[in-house]
């Protein structure tokens, strides 16, 4: 299926939404970048055939853009925070959008996804839906019951946070305080969850929806780095295929379909981040969008499929084979041995 004759806007212009002006362009696709950031402060814009000065949050006027310059579709990479401005941008232009605005708060709302998991058994870290006294009768973190028991370490996060902002490890009462005000600081509703902390090796599970069908396209060790107390580790690397594929496959996959069916979710792709912990992976975070691992390079140096390609498809043309036999190309891609590294950096020399 050729793009090349199609208009796509890219909603938000930083430095890895390059990542997506790049794809859209390799398939031919005629690209404008949107955001409110000037083009110096708009990696994205430099590199895009056009670029516009409109804030996505104002879904509207991005809409009548779009409508005015004759944009086939849209996408938005990395950030949860703009899924939300992407569905209100897609219903008020009447272009095709992945998933709705109620299942992109859902997968960005900690608290509501994991209600999900346990519903439907898939493996999940434990949330405390109680108060963290730290002894105190009288103290509440949250706003359950009091709960002196729960054992430390916990992690505190913002309900609706996504990566990796505002979140702490707490490891005694004396840094609970601090926590949960750095995390009600990244929440846009002031809400803070506290979870169990669980310990262990990491693996990330990628999933792709096409038209309803849920299948793995990749599962791989999370090699992370733990260099800073109280901040979550953050990877170094990832190496494919993990050794726990098979029992994922088997044992937590269709719990996972099923879960998926009941939030209406058709097209996309999600990753989950999980621990081992008695052989299963447990799920800590999950993203209903693309990935800053850019396995999109992996896929198509394997098994000659893309995701990032295929969403590209399905915001321009409505579905997600741009192929037609990536599903058969998943399948012989699923175990290929692949690897990447994370280079954790700042801005500098």
């Amino acid at each position: 299926m050729s793009l090349s004759t199609k208009r796509i806007a890219v909603l938000g212009g930083t430095r890895i939404s390059c990542e997506i002006v790049r794809a859209a362009r390799a398939l031919g696709l005629h690209t404008t970048v949107i955001d409110y950031n000037s083009p110096s402060d708009s990696p994205a814009k430099q590199i895009a055939d056009e670029h516009a000065l409109i804030s996505v949050a104002d879904a509207d006027q991005v809409a009548r853009y779009i409508k005015d310059h004759g944009i086939d579709g849209a996408i938005t990479g990395y950030a949860d925070s703009i899924l939300g401005y992407y569905a209100d941008v897609c219903e008020a232009a009447g272009l095709f959008c992945y998933g709705t605005r109620k299942q992109f708060e859902t997968f960005a709302n900690k608290r509501l996804w994991k209600e999900l998991c346990v519903r439907h058994g898939v493996p999940t870290s434990m949330l405390f839906e109680v108060g963290v006294t730290c002894g105190d009768p009288g103290r509440d973190v949250t706003d359950g019951p009091v709960a002196p028991d729960v054992p430390f370490p916990v992690i505190v996060k913002p309900e609706d946070g996504s990566g990796s902002r505002g979140v702490s490890i707490v490891r005694d009462c004396g840094m609970l305080d601090d926590a949960i005000s750095k995390a009600a600081r990244y929440s846009k509703t002031g809400s803070v969850v506290v979870e169990e902390c669980l310990t262990g090796p990491e693996v990330t599970v990628f999933w792709l929806f096409v038209g309803g069908e849920y299948r793995v396209f990749m599962l791989g060790n999370r090699h992370v780095k733990a260099n800073q107390r109280g901040v979550l580790p953050l990877p170094v690397g990832y190496t494919f295929p993990a050794s726990v594929l098979p029992r994922y496959l088997d044992e937590v996959a269709p719990k996972a379909r099923a879960m998926f069916a009941e939030a209406g979710l058709r097209n996309g792709m999600m990753f989950m981040q999980c621990v081992v912990k008695d052989g299963l992976p447990h799920v800590y975070d999950i993203g209903y969008r693309l990935t800053g691992s850019l396995e999109h390079h992996l896929t198509r140096a394997v098994a000659g499929y893309s995701p990032l390609d295929m969403m590209l498809s399905y915001a321009t043309n409505g579905s997600m084979l741009l192929q037609g036999d990536e599903l058969e190309r998943v399948e012989r891609g699923l175990y290929a041995p692949c690897f990447n590294i994370s280079y954790l950096m700042r801005p500098g020399t």
